[in-house]
């Protein structure tokens, strides 16, 4: 635990390097910024910065799970656009998810290299947690449309790795054309609004 500060400026000080790191990882991106530059733009020493995280990819990591549980309450109780069709419905709703995510800052600025830079600083037992907690996600994300009694019966598993091809599209978007990128997300809102509900 951080020596020298009171518990209040412990909490004080550990907001601080959140907002701050999301700032600077919003401006310049996770592999650009420097412990340096968080621990400056926070007020505090870059020794102490190490005694709240043991990296910035730690930090970000952080932020990234706390902007998830956001984007979750957000997901769950804004997008949920009502219709006669069931089917034009969750197709709003998809939209809604990907326009969450394209507006949401860390995600807008987080792209594949980002990933695969993080995949390899952090830990393995706290991607796999990660992981897990993206797991819960998806499981939300279909128990809440299955009680509308129109969606397909599906494998957990199978819905999962479906699901997930939403966030990667989404990371992955520097890989396509501005036009490419609309035109496949369109596509793959139709397809799968169009597999899942039956009704």
């Amino acid at each position: 635990m951080p020596k020298g500060f009171t518990e209040q400026e412990k909490e004080l000080i550990r907001d601080k390097l959140l907002t701050e790191g999301a700032r600077l990882f919003d401006q310049y991106g996770v592999q650009k910024t420097t412990v340096d530059d968080i621990a400056g733009a926070s007020g505090i020493s870059k020794g102490s910065f190490y005694s709240f995280f043991n990296s910035k990819e730690e930090l970000f990591f952080d932020i990234l799970e706390k902007t998830e549980r956001e984007f979750k309450a957000k997901l769950f109780g804004e997008v949920f656009p009502e219709s006669e069709s069931p089917r034009e419905s969750f197709k709003a709703f998809l939209d809604g998810f990907f326009t969450l995510m394209e507006s949401t800052p860390i995600f807008k600025r987080l792209i594949s290299s980002d990933m695969e830079y993080l995949m390899r600083k952090l830990p393995e037992k706290r991607i796999k947690d990660h992981m897990a907690q993206d797991y819960e996600v998806f499981e939300t994300f279909y128990q809440t449309w299955n009680k509308k009694g129109v969606f397909r019966t599906l494998d957990m598993k199978g819905f999962t790795g479906v699901t997930k091809l939403i966030f990667y599209l989404v990371l992955h978007r520097e890989d396509y054309t501005q036009e490419e990128y609309a035109a496949t997300k369109a596509m793959f809102i139709d397809m799968l609004g169009d597999y899942l509900i039956t009704k």
